[in-house]
């Protein structure tokens, strides 16, 4: 079987090696395919974490329903459900017939908090200089993907002027497009994989049926899990600063940081900002007698981080071990945040300054305290009850197996 990846970029492709191995021991032949080059000059073909990468350019082509005929996959794995190109990869895997599977890859705003989601991203998507940078692509790449899939599945001439509909609203609405797209059968993958059951009913609503949909577990926290079960938590495995601060006895949080800058600036975060929220942290924190260590989110430009020396910055680090052994962590709506959740270490979310715009979603499910203000004195309590209740609907599987349930779905489509 040849399954193959497909993203935005090669930054994401750690989301698929927790399944990647796996699939080569079932004597699937896998790849990354990726449309890096609409955004910036990137190679060709490359190897990245023993994983082949192809750009779509390496195809000699911008449709990726060409490249998608010249690479001809058994099954496309793809972690977006939403967007304009993913139509355009699901209609052109329709027109092809390869089977589709959509990977859930990070938390999702659900339930109450999906409409003030809806109405954040309106605000940062829905003003007219973030809508004219993006005008250039859609013109040039986005929408003749669009169209071309379109046509490649011969649908009607009412059909063909639905599209044009799908785009208005897209542009008039960006926010709420992001979310709940119209004309959501455009992008309705075979098999959609989720982490835990709070997702549900939100994919039912996106438009897929319930049978379609399995709650996985969240494959980034099988390592989590079975450490836990091996208790096997290692101080060998940390960075050596951070050995030296449990060896001397120093006190240190975890600071989970989520790359809203590379994310087109999501939320008005800038460079200077976050530099500027993590220093004042770090000083906060060393009046009382912590250190701060910073995860890095994957996708941040580590050259963009200029704060001060005392800050530790991780980069290619376990998170599992870093919360394991800290005192407390911070962060705002990370899906890795649940590895505090898990280990039973209070969670702090910054609501000040830059941080008051971010969408709310661990202190309302009461698992992570607010810090309102940056002179307020930190709370570090945890509220058991309310722990065990959100690892039951919002985590659900708590057994290393979330891998092992993903590449069953794909190698039985």
């Amino acid at each position: 079987m040849k399954v193959v990846y497909f993203d935005y970029w090669t930054v994401g492709i750690h989301n698929f090696l927790t399944i990647d191995e796996k699939l080569k021991k079932n004597g699937c032949e896998t790849m990354l395919f990726h449309i890096g080059s609409f955004n910036n000059p990137v190679k060709e073909k490359e190897i990245i974490n023993n994983i082949e990468c192809y750009d779509i350019s390496f195809y000699k082509t911008k449709f990726i329903y060409e490249a998608l005929k010249t690479i001809n996959p058994d099954v496309i794995i793809s972690l977006n459900t939403t967007y304009i190109l993913d139509r355009a990869l699901i209609l052109a895997c329709r027109a092809l017939g390869i089977k589709s599977v959509f990977m859930m890859h990070g938390t999702r705003a659900v339930g109450k908090n999906l409409d003030i989601a809806i109405s954040d991203a309106e605000l940062t998507y829905g003003k007219l200089i973030p809508k004219l940078m993006r005008l250039k692509k859609y013109v040039k790449l986005t929408i003749p993907n669009y169209f071309y899939s379109k046509l490649k599945n011969r649908d009607s001439f009412w059909g063909i002027l639905g599209c044009l509909n799908v785009l208005i609203d897209t542009y008039r609405f960006p926010g709420r497009s992001f979310y709940l797209p119209k004309n959501p059968y455009e992008l309705i993958h075979d098999r959609c994989l989720v982490y835990s059951n709070q997702y549900i009913e939100y994919y039912k609503k996106l438009g897929y049926s319930r049978n379609k949909i399995t709650v996985t577990g969240n494959p980034k926290q099988d390592p989590l899990f079975q450490k836990l079960m091996d208790k096997s938590f290692c101080i060998d495995e940390l960075p050596l600063q951070i050995k030296e601060f449990i060896d001397n006895n120093q006190k240190y949080a975890v600071y989970i940081e989520e790359s809203f800058v590379e994310s087109d600036n999501l939320y008005g975060w800038t460079n200077d900002l976050r530099n500027k929220h993590l220093n004042e942290i770090a000083i906060k924190l060393k009046k009382y007698g912590y250190n701060l260590v910073v995860k890095l989110h994957p996708s941040t430009n580590i050259d963009n981080i200029n704060v001060n020396t005392n800050i530790i910055l991780a980069k290619s680090v376990f998170l599992d071990n870093l919360v394991y052994f800290s005192d407390f962590a911070i962060s705002h709506i990370s899906s890795a945040a649940d590895i505090a959740i898990l280990l039973e270490k209070p969670l702090l979310v910054p609501t000040w300054g830059i941080s008051k715009s971010i969408i709310d979603y661990y202190i309302s499910n009461e698992v992570a305290n607010p810090w309102n203000n940056l002179d307020d004195e930190i709370s570090l309590s945890i509220n058991i009850d309310k722990r065990r209740e959100y690892i039951l609907n919002n985590i659900t599987i708590t057994k290393p197996v979330a891998a092992d349930t993903i590449v069953n779905n794909i190698l039985k489509i």
